[in-house]
């Protein structure tokens, strides 16, 4: 009986042993996950299988350690989900192993590249910043034969300006980002100080403006049928403003050109930074002789005068008629600081009125009712939000755009609005999505099939009525992938 008995308790010990020596053999999957743009260590990611115990959590480090379920053996393939915001979820497959930490890389979500990325033309406190000076590009003549016409430009410069930069046409590397530009020719002087002209170069938004390119803008030949020449400007661009002149002296095959221009910035810490130079050409023959920085010169009625100016008790153009008691309409052009560039100066000339701060852009109660209205109901998954780069009012129009869609139901993956540059930026609203073969309709047009995601997302901005909806198929985005990216300001 004794002896029954030890051998019972021998194999009761026996299967305890055995069962803990099994539940002590769990084995793992164990990785580390980095970004893949980066190679950062990505921390916070959740690790899931059906294969495991309970999900698992990167540390700061990007570690993790995935608990398997019993009966998974060393060597056995475990597939594993990966989720982290900001980036694309994965699923990848590992061998259970208790001696081996795989390297994982997750892909950040990416609004689609439509360009190379240039430099920004926003200043700080101590660098330097770029603005535009009205310059002479050519000439008409000026070699064996009197000087005719000029032809005016307008080129960037960096502030400060040496002299030295002047006379290796050491121009600015970066851009002018939505430049507005007025020029006008001084044709006489009127009574109480008022400049009349007329407009010989108006540039409407030049989405960017860079000297490489300066050639391709638009420049104006003008006829020199008189000693002197004069042109006055108004600029303004992302977070700039400028007012300047340039006065032309023709004698023989000879010019002389003298360039002024004042203006100021607005830093990134909210500083404005002024400026102010004048600048004096000459050249003999059709060559460039003498190059100097002079003392900044403001172009007075007096100086004006000086050069043989007229001064006519009308002005040369048709005015509307002035109300009685009242001043004569001021040339007011303001930028987006709110400032006014030209100091009140008046130019009846035709009224291209330029406005530099045009009205930001919000959706409007009815339009977002209206995103809510027709997404009731409707499956509707969107990725993101995007905006051109240097859009001075899209983030804010973006997020509100972004809320309607969350308030009618659309699921927005990603919270974040990403800014990318375009090769050839557009206005409106643009809507970004994966497709290999798209189909073009006989008016050129992108034809979106009913019933698709992105045919939902399209007719919903249509029914908020937005104005213009740029439909953009990408292959170098996810198969699933939606992105509605805020443009220019349409014209």
């Amino acid at each position: 009986m004794k002896t029954l008995l030890s051998r019972l308790l021998s194999a009761v010990v026996l299967l305890t042993l055995c069962s803990v020596a099994q539940q002590g053999a769990i084995v793992h999957v164990r990785g580390h996950i980095t970004d893949a743009a980066t190679h950062r260590d990505v921390a916070g990611a959740s690790i899931s299988s059906v294969d495991a115990r309970h999900d698992a959590t990167t540390d700061v480090n990007g570690f993790f350690s995935l608990d398997l379920r019993d009966g998974t053996k060393p060597g056995d393939e475990v597939r594993i989900h990966i989720e982290k915001q900001g980036y694309r979820a994965d699923d990848v497959t590992e061998a259970a192993s208790e001696s081996v930490t795989y390297p994982i890389q997750l892909t950040p979500h990416r609004v689609p590249s439509l360009g190379p990325k240039k430099p920004r033309a926003t200043p700080s406190d101590q660098a330097k910043f770029a603005y535009p000076l009205i310059a002479d590009m050519g000439n008409l003549g000026g070699l064996t034969t009197p000087v005719q016409a000029i032809r005016i430009g307008c080129n960037v410069y960096d502030w400060p300006t040496t002299t030295d930069d002047l006379r290796h046409g050491r121009g600015s590397v970066d851009s002018l980002f939505h430049l507005q530009l007025l020029v006008t020719q001084v044709d006489s002087l009127a009574p109480g100080d008022v400049t009349n002209g007329h407009a010989v170069m108006p540039i409407d938004i030049i989405p960017e403006w860079n000297n490489e390119d300066a050639s391709t803008k638009p420049s104006a030949w003008i006829p020199l049928n008189q000693e002197f020449t004069v042109f006055q400007y108004h600029a303004g661009a992302r977070r700039g403003n400028w007012v300047g002149y340039l006065i032309v002296r023709k004698f023989g095959n000879n010019v002389d050109t003298e360039q002024g221009v004042s203006g100021s910035v607005l830093s990134d810490s909210g500083q404005r930074r002024t400026m102010k130079i004048t600048i004096f050409n000459s050249l003999e023959n059709g060559k460039l002789t003498i190059t100097s920085r002079l003392e900044y010169q403001e172009l007075s009625n007096e100086r004006l005068k000086a050069l043989g100016i007229p001064t006519r008790q009308a002005a040369l153009h048709e005015e509307p008629p002035k109300q009685e008691g009242k001043a004569p309409p001021t040339f007011g052009v303001t930028n987006p600081s709110g400032s006014i560039v030209n100091q009140d100066s008046v130019i009846s000339a035709p009224q291209t009125v330029i406005n530099f701060a045009p009205p930001e852009r919000h959706l409007l109660r009815q339009q977002k009712d209206a995103i809510e209205s027709f997404l009731q109901g409707k499956a509707c998954k969107l990725t993101m939000m995007g905006i051109l780069e240097n859009v001075p009012d899209a983030q804010t129009y973006a997020v509100e755009i972004a809320d309607a869609f969350k308030a009618g139901g659309c699921t927005v993956a990603d919270n974040r609005v990403q800014s990318y540059m375009a090769d050839k930026p557009w206005s409106g609203v643009g809507v970004f999505y994966y497709d290999e073969h798209p189909i073009f309709e006989n008016d050129g047009q992108v034809y979106t099939p009913l019933g698709t995601p992105q045919k939902v997302i399209i007719n919903a901005l249509e029914s908020a009525q937005l104005g213009r909806i740029a439909v953009k198929p990408n292959t170098n985005m996810q198969k699933d992938e939606i992105v509605i990216v805020v443009g220019l300001q349409p014209k």
